[in-house]
């Protein structure tokens, strides 16, 4: 079965460097993306989760900001965006979906 199939080399998530360098092709909002990850944290190695640390792939922005434009940061430079966190100018995740339902997605 599975197990067989994993002994040959065959992997239950994509490669996250392959993921990485076709982001802008799978044309995911940050909802999916993070759902996908969530999907898959438990096969994720402790390299592949630092990985998702230390990468900047997540679309964030700054309130206040003069271009008020986005940019990518690593997981650990974003904060949850909440309205205290938008109203002190500090870099937030941008979320696609509603408060609700990032809260949600969240637990």
């Amino acid at each position: 079965g599975l197990d067989f199939l994993r002994e040959l080399g065959v992997r239950d998530h994509i490669e996250l460097d392959m993921i990485f360098s076709r982001i802008h092709r799978l044309k995911w909002d940050t909802a999916q993306l993070l759902k996908y990850f969530a999907s898959i944290q438990n096969q994720l190695s402790k390299p592949e989760i630092q990985q998702l640390r230390e990468t900047r792939f997540l679309p964030g922005c700054v309130s206040g900001a003069n271009d008020d434009s986005q940019q990518l940061f690593a997981a650990a430079e974003l904060l949850i965006p909440t309205e205290q966190n938008c109203a002190l100018g500090l870099p937030t995740l941008s979320w696609s979906g509603s408060r609700s339902s990032f809260e949600k997605g969240s637990r």
